[in-house]
């Protein structure tokens, strides 16, 4: 995860490294560096370099253990083709409200909404707006300790 308030990547050889390669036309091209680049940046090399949101969102979903039947709450303006992909995948899907400053999960009605069958969370970041979100997972996992929370960042890094 890029640190949310660490503007110095925008400033780095990774982000000119990253721009290069997402406005490059030929993107079939060897992405090596761009790899590398980010492992440096993270000091960890477990890269997966990914064409799109949603298949970060599968890979994210599929790499722990859940049953069918399993909620997951999400932001309830969320792209209805990942609510699709959640379903598919047998989880049920619960909307909570967004709160009007942050533009993401309702804090306090997201809390109301977790029960025994909540598995995961969807924290999503809508245009450059960041909530709190060490104050999100400490309430959240105070309600329960073994609460997944997916943070959804990919409005963010553009603004």
């Amino acid at each position: 995860m890029i640190p949310r308030r660490d503007i110095r990547i925008f400033n780095s050889s990774l982000m000119r490294e990253f721009l290069s390669y997402i406005f490059e036309k030929n993107r079939g091209s060897d992405t090596s560096f761009f790899k590398n680049s980010l492992g440096d940046y993270f000091n960890n090399h477990n890269i997966f370099l990914l064409g799109r949101g949603r298949q970060a969102l599968h890979l994210a979903i599929d790499s722990v253990d859940y049953n069918a039947g399993d909620e997951i709450i999400i932001p309830n303006y969320y792209l209805k083709a990942l609510i699709s992909l959640l379903k598919s995948k047998g989880l049920e899907v619960v909307f909570c409200d967004i709160n009007e400053k942050t533009l993401s999960n309702d804090l306090d009605d997201t809390l109301n909404k977790i029960n025994n069958n909540t598995k995961f969370i969807i924290l999503s970041h809508m245009f450059g707006v960041c909530q709190d979100i060490e104050k999100f997972i400490k309430k959240a996992k105070e309600k329960k300790k073994d609460i997944i929370i997916i943070e959804d960042c990919a409005h963010r890094l553009w603004l």
